[in-house]
């Protein structure tokens, strides 16, 4: 994607308010759109399902729905295809309490997602508001550039478009998070393990990162990533949970949304280093490393998922997810 394409980021999934702050509480089931009606396209194995306010960006959403579609076929390589449905919708069609606008999710095989093209996606734009932006420095230096913005940029020209541009929450959402939303639609159908968090979760960043490189663009995908890896390293002062472990296992339920993204941003990272470790793309060894020793169950432990990824990597990672990561137990986890 271009750096100053559109939308939506983080985090995955959906929540409540808890008194003044917006607290991911788990995920609504789907509801009838109400007295609205939706429109609906379907390419390959992708049904688009949108409010209508959104019929020009749909024409852009569903063909890259439907690559996105492929590209999980080819890396999760399943015994048939998976048709899934991809939910676009504006604040008006919103399946969930009006309060958790913008939180997007997966549900079984299909996605969930804020129209940003239509309506801000609030609960997104809860995050900007945790990176201490106002500090300035080389890294929002560098997102001013990623995004467009004129020389001479302030950090509060930052914030504000972090916070306000429907333009940037339409390259989160649609470019980003859909493919991430996908992607647990994959694992649900295929019953790959939802647990530990970290693999499901952190999965489904990773893939989304190399699919918008792939599909839009290096330049935009880093955009994403650079915007996660704002929040990752400079939100502590502003986050209620910082430690990456117990953040793990709060999850939705227990984390408000710019302490979910801080935990997203931690995956991405953990992802990005892992890849960079192995010297080669990480996720088609995994995957089906993955799906031999996992598959068909919801739940594995930490230390076991540790051994796969160690096998995958080829040397011994339970050191670097029990230091770095607070995951496992050194003891348990050496292959």
């Amino acid at each position: 994607m271009t750096a100053a394409a559109g939308v939506a980021l983080f985090l995955v999934y959906c929540g409540m308010l808890r008194g003044a702050e917006a607290a991911p509480k788990g995920i609504p089931a789907p509801a009838p759109a109400g007295e609205r009606h939706m429109r609906e396209r379907t390419l390959g194995q992708i049904t688009l399902v949108y409010s209508a306010e959104s019929e020009p960006l749909a024409e852009q959403i569903l063909p890259y729905a439907a690559k996105c579609s492929q590209h999980r076929e080819k890396l999760f390589r399943p015994p048939a295809p998976i048709p899934q449905k991809a939910f676009w919708l504006a604040k008006a069609d919103w399946r969930g309490k009006p309060a958790t606008y913008g939180f997007p999710y997966a549900s079984g095989k299909d996605a969930y997602l804020a129209a940003a093209d239509v309506d801000m996606p609030t609960q997104l734009a809860l995050i900007a508001d945790a990176m201490d932006i106002e500090k300035g420095g080389a890294d929002v230096e560098r997102i001013a550039a990623r995004l467009g913005l004129p020389k001479g940029s302030t950090p509060a020209d930052v914030h504000r478009r972090l916070k306000e541009s429907k333009e940037f929450f339409v390259v989160l959402t649609a470019w980003y998070i859909l493919p991430h939303e996908l992607t647990h639609g994959y694992c649900n159908a295929l019953r790959h393990p939802a647990q530990p968090r970290w693999f499901y979760e952190g999965l489904a960043q990773w893939a989304a990162y190399c699919v918008q490189q792939e599909l839009r663009s290096p330049d935009e995908a880093d955009l994403i990533y650079e915007y996660y890896q704002l929040l990752w390293t400079r939100g502590a002062p502003h986050l209620r949970v910082t430690d990456f472990a117990k953040a793990d296992r709060l999850g939705a339920a227990g984390l408000d949304t710019p302490n979910y993204a801080w935990y997203h941003g931690g995956l991405l990272r953990l992802f990005h280093d892992l890849e960079e470790m192995k010297g080669e793309r990480l996720l088609p060894d995994l995957v089906r490393r993955v799906g031999d020793r996992c598959g068909g169950r919801s739940t594995v432990s930490d230390q076991e998922m540790i051994r796969v990824f160690s096998e995958v990597m080829g040397r011994d990672l339970g050191p670097w997810f029990a230091e770095r990561w607070g995951l496992g137990r050194v003891s348990d986890v050496r292959p």
